[in-house]
């Protein structure tokens, strides 16, 4: 692969493919945190404790009692 000046001079179709998968299987933006709620579930997730419905319904109590300020 060669590059000049920031863009692709010269890309192999392997390396073209390879790139084209890369970008599709890009996460999304993560979403914008709400409250405690979603502070606790990311930090599951992250720890690799899958949700269940009861964790779900825990984290939209937490998000409505103790909610982040929004800017204004």
């Amino acid at each position: 692969m060669w590059f000049s000046f920031g863009k692709v001079r010269h890309m192999d179709p392997k390396t073209r493919e390879e790139m084209k998968s890369l970008v599709e299987e890009a996460p999304s933006p993560k979403q914008p945190m709400r409250g405690l709620g979603d502070v606790v579930a990311r930090a599951t997730k992250a720890v690799g404790i899958q949700p269940c419905n009861s964790c779900q319904d825990r984290q939209a109590i937490l998000n409505q009692r103790f909610p982040f300020r929004t800017k204004k």
